[in-house]
């Protein structure tokens, strides 16, 4: 284990270690023209304020420059300087360093460069957008959304373990923290992980997640997690010695509410009903405690190539990469195209891609269904032009039929151009195809 000041210096410093530089050459800057740049608008992040240091907050300058390319798109070109380390902190206008919604022809090239970003928000989001390509870049987190500590003690007729936070990382929030941020306790959906030291990872045939009840501060670095009676089972798993992961919750309620509608969820790469858009050549090494990239409702092709979730180099006391799926795909009406990538130190799945089945929740006329999925009933925003429906008796019979509105008081209510079958003889309504899912939870794997 490095000591806190030479891991201190090196983050301060924001070099890039020999490894770095070598996938950067090697792998970042190697003919990844995924658009052609002829007849773009070109924008230099250094021309908004950017000092790309690894130490001064550039979100003022990124703040600026996603507002020019808003106001020139289509077709530009946002330049990152090679070689500079961006720390970009909270913005106060978005949940991702690059808001890409809405465009269409826009490049983002890092060209080699890193974003140290601030753990309470994503990267990049992509909505409504077309031909948008974000290439060569670095991601990481200062400072994590996670921390992590050695297992010393645990019991489990009570439920609890107890760990000590390594040197480097931080403390948990305390409950008035925890309170400010307009929550009153932990997330009981922000659980945790035991990981083999040795390993690197979750040990096979083990407890996989452990939900945590509240966390308790004995001494110095030194805290109780009592969990859940579901995770009380899972203790028999620990061994001392092990490393407890646990993500730390950043966003506070009325940022939330203010910046995003109030949603937590969205992935550090989020891109929502787009169509022919890339992530290119980007190496992620950390973020925030979510999706390393969800992909929704996209109307045409989604293309990641070469996109790496990676250990970082030089940092050997991280135990995981981040805590979500690697590539979380639903209902998307084509691809994702996924290829050249690598994922690791997931503590979920590399790949989940899926669809969900709709159906009726209530039949409102021989034209009229209003719809649910597995959730209830919701208000669909994708685009839906064709509606098929098959006869639970008759599986093997698909029909279809026209989409001819929906409703403006209640958007889960669609109108079809003609009469559907009897209710009696057609109870399942399935709008798109069932995709597939791969649910298993694998550490690492390359494609």
């Amino acid at each position: 284990m490095k000591n806190t000041k030479q891991r201190d210096a090196r983050r301060q410093n924001g070099l890039f270690s020999g490894a770095l530089i070598s996938i950067a050459i090697g792998v970042l800057l190697a003919g990844c023209a995924s658009a052609s740049a002829a007849g773009f608008t070109t924008l230099e992040i250094s021309d908004f304020g950017a000092v790309g240091d690894g130490k001064t907050d550039d979100a003022a300058a990124f703040t600026q420059a996603m507002q020019a390319v808003h106001e020139k798109a289509p077709n530009v070109v946002l330049k990152l300087e090679k070689g500079k380390i961006y720390k970009v902190g909270d913005r106060e206008d978005s949940m991702h360093v690059f808001n890409l919604q809405h465009l269409t022809n826009v490049i983002v090239d890092g060209q080699g460069s890193m974003i140290l970003n601030a753990p309470s928000q994503g990267y990049v989001h992509m909505l409504h957008s077309k031909n948008v390509v974000v290439k060569n870049l670095f991601l990481d987190n200062d400072p994590l959304s996670y921390t992590q500590g050695e297992v010393l003690a645990k019991n489990q007729q009570e439920g609890w373990f107890d760990m000590k936070i390594q040197p480097g990382f931080d403390l948990f929030f305390t409950d008035e923290e925890l309170a400010q941020r307009g929550l009153k306790n932990w997330d009981y959906n922000l659980w945790g992980a035991i990981i083999d030291p040795a390993q690197r990872r979750i040990r096979p045939g083990k407890s996989s997640s452990y939900r945590v009840g509240r966390i308790e501060h004995l001494e110095g670095r030194t805290y109780r997690v009592h969990l859940h009676e579901n995770s009380y089972a899972g203790i028999k798993d620990i061994e001392m010695g092990d490393i407890y992961f646990q993500p730390r919750r950043f966003n506070d309620r009325k940022r939330l509410l203010r910046v995003n509608k109030g949603s937590f969820d969205i992935g550090n790469i989020q891109i929502d009903h787009s169509s022919d858009c890339k992530i290119e050549n980007v190496v992620m090494y950390g973020g925030r405690s979510t999706m390393t990239s969800r992909l929704e409702y996209n109307t045409g092709p989604i293309t990641f190539d070469g996109f790496q979730l990676r250990f970082r180099p030089g940092f050997d006391e991280r135990m995981v990469t981040n805590w979500r799926d690697g590539m979380h795909c639903k209902n998307n009406r084509v691809g994702p195209i996924i290829k050249n990538c690598h994922f690791e130190g997931l503590l979920d799945d590399s790949i989940n891609i899926s669809s969900d089945t709709i159906m009726a929740a209530e039949v409102l006329s021989d034209r009229q269904l209003r719809l649910c999925n597995w959730r209830g009933v919701r208000r669909w925003t994708a685009t839906l032009p064709r509606l098929s429906w098959a006869i639970p008796t008759w599986p093997s019979i698909r029909k279809l039929a026209t989409i001819s509105g929906r409703s403006r008081s209640w958007r889960s209510t669609l109108k079809t151009a003609r009469s559907l079958p009897s209710t009696n003889r057609c109870r399942m309504w399935s709008l798109g195809r069932f995709v597939g899912r791969s649910t298993t939870r694998r550490r690492s794997s390359t494609m």
